[in-house]
């Protein structure tokens, strides 16, 4: 993932991921390593459980996600996607998360509109193929 803004902030780097802050667009930075191929259930909730405490630090406009080298996803079941819709959700709703963007990379088809919202969720999520179309909309 290219860094566009020189006023993006590391908060955190592991093997699994890196975690910016950039101040400028109001936006919280999450980018998913190749290593994540590798990386077990508890690796994942410490990624994500960072990533709410930093939300709760920060108070982001937006919360942007790079899964272009994501390779955990296998390994997530209902048991995962239940523990994020309790334990980290209500965090990024308390925080005031107006935005969720994932970013895929080149070749994913991005569709027009303003994002979807779930029940448990007081913020808009939307998938993007760039990075700059993610950061565009997350911020705004």
């Amino acid at each position: 993932m290219k860094m566009q803004s020189t006023s993006r902030l590391q908060l955190l780097q592991n093997p699994f991921l890196t975690i910016f802050h950039d101040p400028g667009s109001s936006i919280l930075i999450l980018v998913w390593s190749a290593e994540t191929a590798r990386m077990t259930a508890s690796d994942f909730k410490e990624g994500l459980t960072r990533t709410a405490e930093y939300a709760e630090q920060k108070n982001p406009h937006g919360l942007m996600v790079d899964v272009e080298n994501f390779k955990f996803g296998e390994a997530m079941g209902p048991e995962l996607m239940k523990w994020r819709l309790e334990k980290i959700v209500p965090r990024y709703n308390k925080a005031g998360l107006k935005k969720f963007a994932f970013v895929h990379g080149s070749g994913f088809p991005e569709k027009p509109g303003e994002g979807e919202k779930t029940a448990a969720e007081d913020f808009l999520t939307k998938h993007f193929a760039s990075e700059e179309h993610a950061t565009e909309w997350a911020s705004s």
